[in-house]
């Protein structure tokens, strides 16, 4: 492959006059050791085993030499560097920062015992780093594109990805211009020291560029943005999940995504496997959502095209989760003497470490995986839930949906409702108790509510299903997990709240049909006719808007679309492929046009303020997330009528 040399570094004498007072600058927001040292250790106790983003060790022998203490005066040309270097400089002012905001009781006080004004100082932390940013990214360092990570992350897991998106833009440009997306090949004789600091180097430049390309994942599962990253433009090889092991693991760690992964689990191993599956979920993107530069100029796929692609990808995912090891597998029990109990138990132990921290950091690698799986899950099948068999749809023989041609629309059905289940029953996890004192709160808050949504919009279709009960108890459960995550998170506070609108409305369907009770029986059918009312079932032709947007035609309660409305997705066509007639699925289309009212409804009403236990107000009706957050559900996410 081309490209431009690897650890390209502009040319530092030329830029280092012009960072001088930058540096000046960032170097005087450092506040004492002592509360320094209390912030660093928050940030590795709650946040660094959702980013690993650092090598820990490595990192917290750098930032003791912006301090110049006496025992570090041994190696001044050590500490040259890092002290003129405007990125690492804010890399560490963000690790205090994002330290400020999850520090708990305990350590609030002991900042207010050192006469700390914590709120403020956060403040001033992150605004000196955002109005430098340009000088920051400019240095063009490693450490740069890693306070890129950290900045964008804080603002994309906190209220604002319209933000964070620029933001993690110019951290991908950066590691680009470093050549974080190419393999780095192990230079020749090198031995001892060496090697290992040429090792150590490579680790954390791999560590980098996986982090924005989980980011960049992340941001187009939760939002639809486009993937900004072509897996034909990379080549770098995954981190190894054994490189801080102190003896040689007894099986290699594997040199590509393509061989399994069979060395012992460390607290890397997540890492390993979170960046596989964001390159699975890209494909994903790609193949079945045409999000992505790969398949920009290729048509949308022909429903049995989709159903190929939809299979592969699934026969992926499953490989996938064969990988994980039993260490990080959700536990379902009681917690043990060995784990902590309380966040209150956790937060005063600082600084934490040995093996209770370390089951904890696994629990908390395990939800984080369980839930990106189930995530992954629904987005895949989703697009299957749109599309019915004419012939199927126009029967009067209920038979036919049990037919073979029909199996796979059913069983996206089922993966669809079985993954949003199983995101609702992490509220029985003992580590949800601990989880939404980390940096993963509106990670977890996020993906449930995608469950919650994905909940609601099934129900809709059919609300006196066999399956209805345990949908409703699945609601309840995650409106739960969203009342365990709203102090911490803004994007969970309003989440609940529109889940809430969401589920009452799903209630006055059921009643609805409860009381329609001649049309409708116990297993969806009609009773006065063989004709199926489920979400097989013909009906109105409602066509909902292009998107969940302010624009929505407003309909009374209960009425469906008479006429078309502005969209590209219309049931009157046919899609005929190798001899099979598809439509749009109309109760779906109704379904979807339904919630979306109700989020519109949600979304535009005034939406209480909700105080973080740091006393930093989240003003929820500031928020534009979740019509942007309902991506999935968009008509035109996959525009079948283009299959023409």
């Amino acid at each position: 492959m081309t490209g431009i040399p690897h650890d390209r570094q502009p040319h530092r004498n030329r830029r280092l006059a012009a960072a001088q007072p930058v540096v000046k600058e960032l170097m005087s927001m450092l506040p004492g050791y002592e509360v320094a040292d209390l912030l660093v250790n928050t940030y590795f106790d709650c946040v660094h085993w959702f980013v690993l983003l650092f090598h820990q060790d490595d990192f917290r022998r750098r930032w003791q030499v912006l301090y110049n203490r006496p025992s570090n005066r041994h190696n001044q040309q050590e500490a040259n560097p890092d002290s003129q270097n405007p990125g690492f400089i804010a890399s560490f002012l963000m690790v205090l920062m994002i330290g400020i905001e999850y520090s708990g009781l305990h350590r609030k006080q002991l900042l207010a015992a050192a006469n700390v004004d914590y709120a403020a100082l956060k403040s001033r932390l992150l605004m000196t780093i955002r109005s430098h940013l340009i000088d920051i990214v400019a240095w063009g360092s490693l450490e740069s594109a890693q306070t890129c990570v950290l900045l964008g992350t804080y603002y994309l897991f906190h209220g604002d990805p319209g933000v964070a998106w620029p933001v993690c833009g110019c951290g991908l440009r950066t590691a680009l211009a470093l050549g974080l997306h190419r393999n780095q090949h192990q230079p020749e004789n090198l031995t001892g020291q060496a090697l290992c600091n040429w090792r150590n180097r490579n680790e954390a430049r791999k560590r980098c560029w996986w982090a924005i390309y989980e980011i960049e994942t992340f941001c187009s599962v939760s939002y639809g943005y486009p993937h900004s990253i072509s897996d034909t433009d990379w080549d770098v090889e995954p981190f190894d999940p054994s490189a801080k092991s102190q003896s040689p693991p007894s099986k290699p760690s594997p040199s590509s995504f393509e061989h399994p992964l069979l060395c012992e689990p460390t607290l890397l191993t997540y890492k390993y496997l979170m960046s596989k599956l964001s390159v699975i979920t890209q494909q994903v993107l790609a193949q079945v959502y045409r999000i992505g530069p790969t398949e920009s100029s290729e048509s949308y796929p022909s429903p049995n095209t989709l159903m190929e692609r939809v299979g592969d990808l699934n026969q992926r995912l499953m490989h996938w989760k064969e990988e994980i090891p039993a260490l990080l597998n959700v536990h379902w029990a009681a917690p043990q003497e060995s784990c902590y109990t309380s966040p209150e138990q956790l937060d005063r132990d600082v600084g934490a470490s040995g093996p209770r921290f370390e089951s904890h950091i696994f629990q908390l690698q395990a939800l984080a995986l369980h839930l990106a799986y189930e995530n992954a899950r629904i987005l895949l099948y989703r697009p299957l839930l749109s599309i019915r068999f004419k012939s199927h749809t126009n029967s009067n023989n209920s038979a036919g949906l049990n037919s073979s041609s029909e199996g796979p629309l059913l069983h996206a059905l089922q993966i669809c409702r079985d993954a949003a289940l199983a995101t609702s029953r992490i509220i029985s996890a003992p580590i949800m108790s601990l989880a939404a004192e980390t940096y993963a709160a509106a990670f977890i808050g996020i993906h449930t509510f995608t469950a919650g949504l994905t909940l609601c919009i099934l129900f809709s279709t059919d609300p006196l299903s066999p399956q209805s009960h345990e949908i409703k108890l699945g609601l309840q459960r995650l409106m739960a997990v969203q009342q365990k995550l709203r102090v911490h998170s803004p994007l969970s506070a309003q989440g609940l709240e529109i889940l809430k609108q969401l589920v009452r409305h799903a209630m006055e369907k059921e009643w609805g049909a409860l009381l329609d009770g001649p049309q409708l029986g116990s297993q969806g059918q009609s009773v006065n006719s063989a004709q199926p009312t489920t979400a097989y079932a013909m009906g109105p032709s409602p066509v909902p808007g292009n998107n969940f947007s302010h624009d929505m035609l407003a309909l009374p309660p209960g009425e469906a679309f008479r006429t078309p409305v502005t969209g590209t997705a219309t049931v009157e066509q046919d899609i005929s492929i190798h001899g099979q007639e598809y439509i749009l699925d109309p109760t779906l289309l109704q379904a979807i046009a339904d919630v979306d009212r109700a989020i519109n409804s949600s979304y535009s009403a005034e939406l209480p303020e909700q105080d973080s236990p740091n006393g930093l107000g989240w003003s929820l009706s500031d928020q534009q997330l979740f019509p942007e957050q309902a991506w999935i559900w968009n008509l035109d996410a996959v525009d079948y009528s283009q299959c023409l």
